[in-house]
């Protein structure tokens, strides 16, 4: 099978067969090395709600340096580096306007340094780092990540027929479900016995968090946001929009300005911080603002549910060669129910088989 659009395509259509919950319309960021175009995505008519991204290992090890050759990519190379990893288009600007001078006396890798400038959303880091559910990251390292997941089990290659890469790719993926089945039952029996240390609605909020999230998102995430929002105040002003600043930081009503490090949620909005906004989370200030744990079906951590409300869940790289969807936020997690009919993708790769419960 070769790395084609057609490939691609009837890939996506195979994990909406898979699982009915997931559709191509949920995606959100497509990483690729290129291979990707317009026209896949074209093709499910999601081009108004994803974001298609250069990946950022290939675009500095592979792409750039063949574009502009080894010499000047070495002068430049500091500059790109900063123009895919910038947080504001000013950032963004300023490296591209160095690295241009740089390149002044040769107008023909000027050209090719303007359109990468003139294509920010699939270069610049400011638009990813901007963009909901990104998870901090700048490429495919999961997919990467899960190939030599790959490789360490099965070994570095071997003339299998396919029946028989499938056969070992089942197996390795056997091995896989007990053990994340170990964790979640040793998590569930937990969550029978819990008893919480915080008062009130913290005491509240931090049970219904342990029984509805998973060990990691909750530790990560909502403890956090739940001790962070204890140091925290906020303000509801007329307009219906919340203020939150520190406890330590005095404010009094007679003042118009809040303090410098406030964070103000707009009626009905999500918190603008850059930690909700890479997560899809619930922050510590939209706890410190809503006193409870909230659970919505487009936060991060928890999409999925089984009945007893236990989050069952496999980290499944569903992504084919050099390319990771990140879809609505999550780190693409599937729910892992006690008995999976495990299905099955088959990439360009035959040692990147996936197979889902």
């Amino acid at each position: 099978m070769e790395e084609s659009t057609e490939t691609y395509y009837w890939i996506l259509q195979t994990l909406h067969e898979m699982e009915s919950r997931w559709s191509p319309p949920s995606l959100r960021i497509v990483f690729g090395d290129h291979k990707v175009s317009m026209s896949l995505i074209t093709a499910h008519g999601i081009q108004e709600t994803y974001l298609l991204r250069g990946d950022y290992y290939h675009n500095m090890s592979e792409v750039f340096p063949k574009k502009f050759g080894e010499h000047f990519f070495a002068i430049i190379k500091a500059y790109l580096k900063a123009m895919m990893e910038s947080k504001t288009e000013e950032e963004w600007t300023s490296a591209y306007s160095q690295a241009k001078q740089r390149l002044c006396f040769r107008p023909d890798k000027v050209d090719l340094l303007d359109a990468i400038y003139e294509n920010p959303t699939y270069y610049s880091g400011y638009v990813l780092y901007n963009h909901p559910g990104s998870l901090n990251m700048k490429g495919g390292v999961a997919a990467e990540q899960n190939h030599s997941s790959v490789a360490a089990y099965l070994g570095e290659g071997a003339t299998w027929t396919i029946a028989e890469n499938i056969y070992q790719q089942l197996r390795r993926h056997k091995d896989i479900v007990r053990r994340h089945m170990a964790v979640e039952d040793n998590l569930h029996s937990y969550i029978r016995v819990y008893k919480t240390t915080y008062q009130g609605y913290e005491g509240l909020s931090d049970t219904e968090a342990k029984q509805a999230l998973p060990g990691n998102a909750n530790k990560r995430f909502f403890v956090k946001a739940l001790e962070s929002g204890a140091r925290l105040q906020h303000r509801v002003l007329e307009s219906g929009d919340a203020v939150v600043w520190k406890a330590s930081e005095p404010w009094s009503v007679t003042e118009q300005t809040p303090p410098d490090d406030a964070v103000t949620i707009c009626s009905g909005m999500r918190c603008p911080c850059h930690l909700r906004i890479a997560h899809n989370i619930q922050c510590a200030h939209e706890f410190c603002v809503a006193k409870k744990f909230e659970l919505s079906g487009e936060r991060t951590v928890c999409s999925f549910l089984s009945p007893k409300g236990q989050h069952k869940y496999v980290e499944t790289c569903l992504s084919c060669a050099l390319h990771h969807i990140v879809e609505a936020g999550r780190k693409v997690v599937y729910p892992l129910l006690p008995s999976p009919k495990v299905k099955i993708v088959i990439s360009s790769n035959l040692h990147t088989t996936h197979m889902v419960g």
